[in-house]
């Protein structure tokens, strides 16, 4: 068995086709790693602008009156709760708890 098999190897690199297999490989390695690198990026990014809406929501909390400080609540938890829902499955931490998956943690919200 052995012996076919290294027969095989042997004609298909003759052939050049194990040279495209492995090139192909290494297309689709790099492909696989741009794709992570994008996510990465965007995640990098929703979180900065997270980060920067719930300063500003803070802020203005910090500002307003009890009816304004309330609104701006309000608006944070509706904001938490939109991107909770958008984010759906895995696991996550709303409030410091790991929820389950999104849908639960955002109906936890409600």
């Amino acid at each position: 068995a052995d012996d076919r098999v290294e027969a095989l190897r042997r004609r298909l690199e003759a052939a050049g086709h194990l040279k495209s297999l492995s090139e192909g490989r290494e297309r689709v390695r790099l492909q696989a790693a741009e794709h992570a690198r994008q996510a990465c990026r965007q995640v990098a990014e929703e979180r900065r602008q997270h980060e920067r809406a719930t300063a500003k929501l803070n802020a203005e909390v910090g500002r307003g009156s009890e009816a304004e400080r309330e609104r701006c609540l309000l608006s944070l938890l509706t904001a938490v709760k939109q991107v909770v829902i958008e984010v759906g499955g895995g696991r996550m931490r709303v409030n410091g708890l790991t929820r389950p998956n999104g849908l639960a943690a955002a109906t936890l919200l409600d």
